[in-house]
């Protein structure tokens, strides 16, 4: 009979577990430490060009939606991802202040309730849309992962989390008596004889 080869048929583990080139990966990519040339020139642009806007009427419907429509376009021609604080740039206001009138909370002291209902409309269509994106860009791993669950959390108030549900019998019984719970208790004691 021939010797067995002491070979290893194995494949040898190169770190990653089986999983494909990336995934899970703490480290960054080549591709998010490195810009094509001309990225940082078109975010730049991008950026001054939002901060040259003429100031929106908040309180004017028609406005609000012609600026809304004008920021997504502006990014699809710069083909670009929007983000909330650029929404919040082209409508003049800070983010904080977008995320204060989309989930109807007072921020500086003013109430959404100060702008009528059909500005407020708008804007939660422009935020709704921004997160379906998200959502989109997600499913189809056109973002990064992590940074993807940070946006998530963070602008769209998604949570990771699990929910634990403790149900404890009611080993006494339903509407029991405080006498009859008594004996219960002294009909269930058992008392040895020596």
């Amino acid at each position: 009979m021939p010797a067995k080869s002491t070979k290893s048929t194995t494949k040898k583990k190169d770190g990653r577990g089986g999983r494909r080139p990336g995934a899970g990966d703490p480290r960054l990519s080549d591709k998010a430490l490195n810009l094509d040339p001309g990225d940082n020139t078109q975010f730049i642009r991008t950026a001054m060009a939002l901060w040259d806007l003429p100031k929106v009427d908040l309180h004017d419907a028609d406005e609000v939606r012609d600026r809304t429509n004008a920021y997504f376009a502006m990014m699809a021609e710069q083909d670009m991802k929007p983000t909330v604080i650029g929404y919040a740039m082209a409508l003049g206001i800070d983010r904080r202040q977008l995320w204060a009138i989309v989930n109807d909370q007072p921020y500086n002291g003013v109430s959404r309730y100060d702008l009528p209902p059909g500005p407020v409309d708008a804007i939660k269509k422009g935020y709704r849309t921004m997160e379906f994106l998200w959502e989109t860009y997600m499913q189809n791993r056109k973002i990064d992962t992590v940074a993807g669950i940070f946006l998530g959390k963070n602008n769209y108030g998604y949570k990771d989390q699990q929910e634990t549900v403790v149900v404890t019998p009611n080993l006494l019984g339903d509407g029991a008596d405080q006498k009859q719970l008594e004996q219960r208790y002294l009909d269930s004691v058992v008392v040895e004889e020596e």
